[in-house]
């Protein structure tokens, strides 16, 4: 059994420092190494990507329950041009899967599915772009 108190790296980091026994990783070459950073650079702006759309879906459906509510008027023109930017920027995403989910008790639940599908394509990223077994410190 493996204590998971802390990352393996500071456990064989600490461990080194104790026993004196140096752990050593398969060299990489430089163009390997190029290679994972390049990888990782495009993992980590793709995540970031993802997460700036999440924080886009949850504004909007703040927006749309503010509106629901009342508590924002649609016709003051800021508000408009706010609900029209967060629309440019979700419809494209919500109008394909509304073909196939329809409103559940007049509520619509494309937000919810598209959420689930960034959280799913987050750790898609992390799988693909970021965990590399000869990275340092993985």
């Amino acid at each position: 059994r493996t204590l998971h108190i802390f990352p393996p790296s500071l456990l064989k980091l600490g461990l080194s420092a104790i026993t004196g026994f140096r752990y050593h990783k398969p060299a990489l070459s430089s163009t390997a190494l190029q290679g994972t950073v390049i990888m990782s650079l495009i993992g980590e702006i793709l995540l970031f990507g993802l997460n700036v759309y999440f924080y886009i879906i949850i504004a909007s459906v703040i927006i749309s329950w503010l509106i629901a509510f009342e508590v924002l008027n649609t016709s003051n023109p800021q508000a408009q041009n706010l609900v029209r930017l967060l629309n440019k920027a979700t419809e494209p995403v919500y109008k394909p899967l509304r073909k196939y989910i329809p409103a559940i008790a007049g509520i619509d639940i494309t937000p919810i599915i598209v959420v689930f599908g960034i959280f799913l394509l987050q750790r898609l990223v992390v799988r693909v772009f970021l965990y590399h077994p000869y990275a340092p410190f993985y």
